[in-house]
């Protein structure tokens, strides 16, 4: 019998969904393909005592991102899990784990992206003598995450989320985002066919996660022009910076139908004078 291991997220809402926990099922299965990774989308806002019952449920390895929405969250459910079933292994990940205090000593921190954790890390898993900390290397290539069972299970009436690139081009001090040195784009070829499966399945919206997606404003417009060609009503979400749109990508979108592209522009700095200015 296949060993199950619980893939566990605490997003904000329901229409939310966790792109990580596809990441980490696709890194799984390819390194442990006799294992059965099990995806379970839950809520910050869920009764806390059954949540905790959900999880507690069963006794199998449990792999949680960590965000700045869910940590809280996250680390009580940790330590009340050490007092319930003192011995099971827990995988703690994604950009908030790494700050973590005071973790439980049966709790594992991988920093960085699944992709970029060495062989050591699954071998140990297998092995159930998993150390406290792994570094993974950034600037690795990130697969397409999803299979199209998803479509009609986990991401059903759900937000689907995708990155075409990965890390972010600014050294900001005060983002996360700037951790990461490198970043990594994926080819417009192969952006577009997995665009295109997701889309056989018209979700209700597509979310770009890459980080400042307009920051090659001519590979934007490409990816902007492919999906306005898409039949369909799906939505398309963006994070832009204002300063990256060029007059070609302003006559563009004067042409795209109302709803279809959606957009979140900001404007982030800690310079006294630009904060005045923004208001």
């Amino acid at each position: 019998m296949a060993k199950r291991i619980l893939l566990t997220a605490f997003n904000c809402r329901y229409s939310h969904s966790c792109l990580a926990l596809f990441y980490i099922r696709a890194a799984l299965k390819t390194h442990l393909p006799d294992w059965q990774p099990i995806i379970r989308q839950l809520t910050i806002n869920d009764p806390y005592y059954d949540t905790l019952l959900k999880i507690t449920g069963d006794s199998s390895p449990l792999f949680i991102p960590v965000y700045i929405w869910n940590a809280g969250l996250v680390a009580r459910l940790v330590y009340d899990l050490v007092l319930v079933q003192p011995g099971r292994i827990v995988v703690l990940g994604g950009p908030q784990a790494p700050v973590l205090t005071g973790l439980p000593e049966n709790c594992t921190v991988v920093a960085g992206p699944i992709e970029g954790v060495g062989e050591e890390f699954f071998q140990d898993l297998e092995a159930g003598t998993l150390q406290s900390r792994y570094q993974a290397q950034i600037g690795r290539d990130f697969p397409y995450p999803y299979e199209d069972g998803d479509f009609s299970g986990e991401l059903r009436n759900r937000q689907v989320y995708y990155e075409s690139s990965r890390g972010c081009a600014f050294r900001c001090s005060y983002c996360l985002s700037s951790v990461d040195t490198l970043v990594v784009r994926k080819d417009l070829d192969r952006v577009y066919d997995e665009l295109a499966r997701i889309l056989r399945h018209q979700p209700m919206l597509i979310r770009f996660v890459d980080r400042t997606f307009n920051d090659m404003p001519d590979r934007a417009l490409a990816i902007w022009r492919f999906l306005a060609d898409q039949p369909g009503t799906t939505r398309f979400h963006f994070e832009i910076a204002p300063d990256r749109l060029t007059d070609e990508m302003l006559r563009f979108l004067e042409t795209v139908s109302l709803d279809r592209f959606q957009f979140e522009i900001g404007i982030q700095s800690t310079d006294p004078a630009t904060l005045a200015a923004i208001n």
